[in-house]
């Protein structure tokens, strides 16, 4: 069926181009046939819920406009119990089930012979009463207008042929709360189907899906429907949407196993790139076997070229008709001052993965804009705190010291020196050695980064690594803060936020940082989204380089909170 597109109807600068605009009559340009959202409409008082679950299909649906109507509201739905033959050439599509009055869309690419229907006509085809209704009091008020995008459209509305969809743009650029709206769509509109939302953990899930999809869906449920300890929601219809994790790319895919059992007719996979490689093919495709008409949504961002990028080239593949994929730049949604403000502030590869939806490769020297240039003999600030970023290996143990001055009002690095020690080493060892050499210092302020793995029990004295350097640090009078993840940053997001500092010349590195140079000239990708660890004496100083980049500057790459 034709549907007008939004720059036809003359809305195309609108921040509601989508065709999601609230209005009046008077606000439809003359030459508007179909009118691509509701503001107000006329519903059967005895079908308000089926009404509603229809209401919602209709969004970015052509709506048919009777000029003859003398109402104050923009569209009407026609609830038509028939309509006669004689018209049935019109491009009609029927959204409504076989149960409720017939719901009608109708648009044609030839205006003048649209189907338009008088005041008078209207009455006669009805044959229960009709009640005025506005349309906030019929869609929940989480269904606000979003902006048009051509690229949105096309994967919001494919045919259900295409089951598969490879869902990777840029960041903050709507991905996800389309996923959330197009399932909220299935879900009322589907009786006792069920649903699955996944992250690579549960916490995630609940954090990024489960209030919104209760305000997607307010109405269509009841309050017993809800379970907070299952993360499940029961609508009044039977279905049922439940919210899992998949356990994250550093693990198999064990908590997977709870989709198991029980066949889906849709899951949505929301950060895809960091769920184990296997899940799909393992855990969820089995589930999807039952129903011909089920479907899987793979959202993210690439992380590399990993298992994301292989569906994703599986989507473009006319080998797969099942499969497709979607992309579109985050300049497309965001103001582009912001995205212009972060292309300053990143290297060009890790803007094209974040904001481009690219996907780009790790493979080679991952540190692939370090230049010896920015070696050169650094001098400790006296007045500026310290930063130890440590790994906690056993042969070698490295530490970097480093500095965090401002030039100008920017933040810049300085690794101005390296504890090191090549063989049997021990955390007592080294911040002793910290202690010695530092003992000079008026202002003893540090702070204190690294692997999250060290606040872990050690089996060396079951006590923990950071434990002990906080104790002997503070026996020997230095404050101490703490900058220590909660679990390590994911290998692509540190790297990428250390070679941005580096492309903006705010790195600098003593010629006595020995490991971390090395490093820097040699460390390679394993080509599965890791570091190469095959050299035992490599990665060290880069991953503790890493955790330093990532506490220090990881919000000023990764802590955007723009919202569409």
């Amino acid at each position: 069926m034709y549907r007008p597109q939004v720059r036809e109807l003359g809305f195309e600068n609108s921040r509601y181009s989508g065709g999601y605009r609230y209005g009046q009559l008077q606000d439809i340009p003359s030459k508007a046939v179909g009118f691509p959202f509701v503001s107000s409409i006329t519903t059967l008082s005895q079908h308000t819920r089926g009404a509603k679950q229809l209401l919602l299909r209709l969004i970015n649906k052509p709506i048919l406009i009777s000029r003859s109507l003398k109402v104050s509201f923009c569209a009407v739905i026609l609830c038509i119990n028939a309509l006669k033959p004689s018209i049935s050439h019109s491009p009609i599509r029927t959204l409504a089930s076989s149960n409720l009055p017939t719901l009608y869309s109708v648009a044609s690419n030839q205006p003048q012979k649209a189907l338009t229907i008088s005041t008078s006509e209207l009455k006669k085809s009805m044959d229960l009463e009709i009640a005025k209704t506005s349309l906030q009091q019929i869609l929940p008020q989480r269904f606000a207008p979003l902006r048009y995008h051509k690229e949105q459209y096309r994967l919001f509305h494919a045919p259900k042929s295409i089951r598969f969809r490879i869902v990777s743009a840029g960041r903050r650029s709507g991905k996800t709360e389309n996923a959330k709206r197009f399932l909220a769509l299935e879900a009322m509109e589907n009786e006792n189907h069920r649903y699955a939302i996944c992250a690579p953990i549960r916490p995630q899930a609940k954090a990024i899906y489960w209030d919104d999809m209760k305000a997607l869906l307010k109405g269509s449920y009841l309050p017993s429907g809800v379970s907070k300890t299952d993360l499940s929601i029961t609508l009044t219809n039977g279905t049922f949407i439940q919210l899992f994790g998949l356990g994250g790319s550093g693990a198999n895919s064990g908590a997977a196993a709870r989709l198991e059992g029980t066949p889906w007719h849709g899951v949505l996979i929301d950060e895809y790139a960091k769920c184990p490689p296997d899940v799909f093919e393992t855990n969820i495709r089995p589930m999807l076997s039952e129903f011909k008409d089920s479907w899987c949504w793979f959202v993210g961002k690439p992380t590399g070229r990993n298992h994301y990028y292989d569906y994703y080239l599986r989507g473009l593949s006319d080998d797969y008709p099942e499969w497709d994929s979607y992309t579109w730049p985050s300049i497309d949604i965001l103001d582009p001052e912001e995205v212009a403000s972060a292309q300053r502030e990143m290297d060009e590869r890790t803007f094209r993965q974040e904001y481009e939806g690219s996907f780009e490769s790790y493979e080679g020297l991952l540190y692939y804009n370090w230049d010896r240039k920015y070696i050169r003999p650094l001098v400790e600030e006296p007045l500026l705190p310290l930063w130890i970023t440590s790994d906690f290996n056993k042969s070698p143990m490295n530490w970097n010291i480093a500095q965090i001055p401002y030039v100008g009002n920017i933040q810049h690095c300085r690794i101005i020196d390296q504890i090191d020690i090549a063989f049997n080493a021990k955390t007592p060892q080294a911040i002793e050695m910290f202690i010695k050499r530092y003992k000079h210092r008026e202002y003893k302020v540090v702070y204190i980064t690294g692997d999250m793995s060290g606040s872990h029990e050690s089996h060396r004295d079951w006590t923990t690594d950071y434990a002990i350097m906080g104790t002997a640090l503070e026996n020997a009078g230095w404050e101490v803060i703490w900058r220590v993840p909660k679990k390590n940053p994911g290998i692509n997001n540190r790297v990428n936020v250390g070679c941005s500092i580096i492309a903006h010349d705010r790195l600098l590195v003593d010629p006595k940082c020995t490991r971390l140079i090395y490093d820097f000239e040699r460390n390679e990708g394993d080509g599965k989204g890791a570091k190469d660890k095959s050299d035992l004496l490599q990665t060290h100083a880069s991953d503790n380089f890493d955790y330093l980049m990532w506490a220090a500057f990881g919000n000023q790459f990764f802590g955007s909170k723009v919202t569409q």
